[in-house]
């Protein structure tokens, strides 16, 4: 499962944000044509966050390439499809927050792998490949 490093916080310039607030919760919600759509909500008083959830705008094409000192040693490629996920955060007595859960769905296609020998030589070429992947994860009381 690809776990995205926040992209919405990280390229806030290319997002569109809205934000509402009800009672004692802010929302935030986000846009980028490219990349994710979602919001996150978090508490006003204490600013600890509730929810986290998100997907993908539109398909994305992923290159890995693996270097070995500087010689090619593979490449892989896929295209994720979808990407959805929720993660839900809880607080203790303390107003401390924790994970509470996280689910979390992923489509890949045309995933496809190429391996070089140490001359650059293709030695093997995998298939394509698609897949599907579901994550649920909740924390234990």
């Amino acid at each position: 499962m690809n776990i995205v490093a926040f992209d919405f916080f990280n390229s806030f310039q290319d997002y569109k944000f809205e934000i509402k607030t009800e009672e004692n919760l802010v929302t935030v919600c986000f846009l980028s044509e490219e990349m994710y759509s979602g919001f996150f909500t978090y508490d006003k008083r204490n600013y600890n966050l509730h929810r986290i959830s998100f997907s993908s705008s539109q398909p994305y094409p992923f290159i890995v390439s693996n270097n070995d000192n500087g010689q090619k040693r593979g490449l892989k490629s896929w295209t994720y499809t979808i990407e959805n996920t929720i993660i839900d955060f809880t607080e203790n007595s303390q107003k401390q927050i924790s994970l509470k859960s996280i689910i979390s769905t992923e489509e890949i296609k045309d995933y496809s792998s190429i391996k070089y020998d140490k001359n650059g030589k293709e030695i093997r070429k995998d298939g394509i490949y698609s897949f599907h992947s579901f994550l649920k994860m909740e924390a234990v009381q």
